[in-house]
C-alpha cells in the first residue's frame, strides 16, 4: 500500500491528512493503536526511543510499527548511526488526520463519538465508584446502592448514594474530590445557557495549565436537550 501523502505543520497548525483507505481508518479509530503512533506525528524518532517514552517492550512497539508502515501511515524518513549501528528514523505519515464520516467504521456521527468515548467514560466511571467507596470506608460506612427517586419532572431516575444519603456542601473544601453531577432538565434561556457555557470554559482554563502531585479526570459537557431516539 502506497505510504498517505505528506502532510507536515503549517503556520495555523498541523494541515490534518484526508484519510478514507479502510485499514488507515481502523487503526486511526482504535485508541490503542494511536497510542503508538502518537510519538512519530511531531517529529521523526527511532523506535527505541519511542519505546522508552510509551513505557513499552521495544518489541511491542514495533509489532504496530509494521502495521502502520503497511497501512501507510509510517515511513522511514532516514537511517543515521548511534554507536556505530545503523539506527532508522519513522515518522507518521502526518501530524493530523480527517477522517469523514462516511469513511467511518461506524453508521452515524453519534456512533462514532460514542465509540472514541469509550475508553474514558470507563475510566471515568471506574475512578468516580472508587473514590465514592474510599470515601464511606473513611467515614465508617459499608453499603452503597441506588435510589429511585423522581426528578423535577416527575421522572423516575437512578441515583447512586447511600440509604439515607446526606447531601454534602460541596463549596466547603471539607468534601473529597470526586464529583458527578447531571442535569437531564435544566431549562435556560439561550442568554444564560451561553453564558453558562462561559464560564465553563473559563474554569477549565484556569485549571488546564496547573501542575500538581496528582492526576485528575475531568469532563464537561453541555449541549440542548434532543431525545435520542429523534437523532
Amino acid at each position: 500500500m502506497k505510504p498517505a501523502s505528506d502532510s507536515r505543520d503549517t503556520a495555523g497548525g498541523p494541515e490534518p491528512l484526508r484519510i478514507e483507505d479502510p485499514a488507515q481508518v481502523a487503526l486511526l479509530l482504535s485508541a490503542k493503536a494511536r497510542r503508538f503512533l502518537a510519538p512519530f506525528t511531531r517529529t521523526e524518532r527511532p523506535a527505541a526511543e519511542a519505546a522508552r517514552s510509551l513505557g513499552v517492550p521495544l518489541e511491542t512497539l514495533m509489532y504496530w510499527l509494521r502495521r502502520f508502515q503497511q497501512a501507510g501511515l509510517l515511513t522511514v524518513v532516514r537511517e543515521g548511526r548511534r554507536q556505530g549501528r545503523a539506527v532508522k528514523y519513522y515518522r507518521a505519515s502526518g501530524g493530523a488526520f480527517f477522517i469523514p464520516y462516511h469513511a467511518a467504521l461506524q453508521e452515524t456521527p453519534e456512533a462514532l463519538v460514542l465509540y472514541n468515548r469509550e475508553p474514558l467514560e470507563r475510566q471515568l466511571v471506574s475512578s468516580l465508584v472508587r473514590a465514592g467507596l474510599e470515601n464511606l470506608a473513611a467515614q465508617g460506612e459499608r453499603e452503597w446502592g441506588v435510589q429511585v427517586r423522581p426528578d423535577r419532572q416527575g421522572e423516575l431516575v437512578l441515583q447512586h448514594a447511600r440509604q439515607r444519603e446526606t447531601r454534602a456542601d460541596l463549596l466547603t473544601g471539607q468534601t473529597p474530590v470526586y464529583l458527578s453531577l447531571w442535569a437531564a432538565d435544566l431549562e435556560l434561556n439561550t442568554p444564560d445557557a451561553l453564558a453558562l457555557q462561559q464560564e465553563l470554559v473559563e474554569v477549565f482554563r484556569r485549571y488546564r495549565g496547573r501542575a500538581g502531585a496528582r492526576p485528575y479526570l475531568l469532563r464537561l459537557a453541555l449541549a440542548p436537550r434532543v431525545n435520542a431516539d429523534a437523532t
